[in-house]
């Protein structure tokens, strides 16, 4: 109970400072509910329209450039949302770009992603699997913190390359019991 309260609290807090960080996306242009800003060659998700979105399809490309990473608290503290799929263009999912998304059940992580920041999906309590795959070299700090309900964590190399990725300290923090399902075995 006492760590219900204790996310409740960061959740609502995040949610402040969420909209706080709206207003870093500045010279943004909006598509299909998300908000999108040049980054490099490319475009970053930096946020989203609509709070109440439910499931965010994530265009690999706009304007014939892509979608190359999904920005730090991007969707945090959207607690509609439920489904993500996140296009292969996609390399990077920045600090707390799901947070406390507590409806979230289904994201498809992209082969080529490498990084998953800082409490990307901290707080994400309806997570049951989720799939990463092998070219993450990056797992940030409290990364899976507070997902209760994961109970399978797939990585798509092998034990051995799961225990060469850097990852921060308490990565899976207060997450389910889940094991990680490597190509050959669980670790």
């Amino acid at each position: 109970m006492k760590r219900k309260i204790v996310t409740l609290i960061v959740c609502a807090l995040a949610a402040a400072v969420c909209a706080v960080f709206a207003f870093a996306c500045n010279k943004s242009e909006t598509v299909g509910g998300l908000i999108l800003k040049a980054d490099g060659g490319g475009y970053q998700i930096c946020g989203i329209t609509d709070g109440k979105l439910t499931v965010a399809e994530i265009p690999a490309e706009y304007k014939g450039k892509p979608i190359t990473s999904i920005g730090a608290h991007a969707f945090d503290s959207n607690t509609s949302l439920t489904t993500v799929h996140i296009p292969d263009s996609v390399i990077a999912v920045g600090d707390s770009a799901f947070y406390c998304c507590r409806s979230l059940t289904e994201v498809t992580l992209p082969e080529g992603l490498t990084a998953v920041g800082e409490w990307a999906f901290g707080g994400c309590q309806s997570l049951v699997n989720m799939y990463v795959p092998a070219s993450v070299t990056y797992i940030g700090d409290y990364a899976f913190c507070y997902c209760t309900s994961l109970t399978k964590l797939t990585y798509g190399g092998t034990s051995a390359q799961w225990s060469e990725i850097s990852k921060g300290k308490k990565w899976n923090y207060s997450a389910g019991n889940f094991t990680v399902q490597c190509s050959d075995g669980v670790v």
